[in-house]
């Protein structure tokens, strides 16, 4: 026996997944042309707001593997903001993920760590100069790549 809803739900898992993809590409459009370029390797800073954590991980795994970038997600939550970072392994071996998490940690006073390419903290300040923190994170970036 099939229940009606289970047939509707079927029938939308196939557009919901083509819309994910649309958007995934559009995003990855929208954050190589909003990037900042240090030696042709593009630093991407985005925001989002409660973002489903498998979401973020196929954006990071884009925008560092195929296009050989570093991404750092800021993600506000109910009690904080959560922020990934993500580094393409052939450019961890200047600029790693972990230093990064550590540089972000001192700055908005959060907790976390990582690897070479990849790096996740949590703090619960909502309220920090975006801006001011990605100006960081590329002059590090810029000393790091020489």
């Amino acid at each position: 026996m099939m229940y009606i809803g289970a047939s509707i739900r079927a029938k939308k898992a196939p557009n919901s997944k083509l819309l994910e993809k649309k958007l995934l590409a559009y995003e990855i459009e929208d954050a190589l042309r909003n990037a900042v370029n240090v030696q042709n390797i593009p630093i991407i800073v985005k925001i989002y707001e409660k973002e489903k954590a498998s979401y973020l991980q196929k954006l990071g795994e884009e925008l560092t593997i195929k296009k050989r970038g570093i991404l750092i997600v800021f993600n506000i939550q109910d009690g904080g903001v959560e922020y990934r970072i993500y580094v393409n392994p052939e450019i961890s071996k200047l600029v790693n993920a972990k230093d990064l998490v550590k540089l972000i940690n001192e700055i908005i006073k959060g907790k976390g760590g990582g690897s070479t390419t990849y790096g996740q903290g949590f703090t619960q300040t909502k309220e920090f100069d975006v801006e001011s923190l990605k100006m960081k994170i590329i002059d590090y970036v810029k000393s790091r790549l020489g």
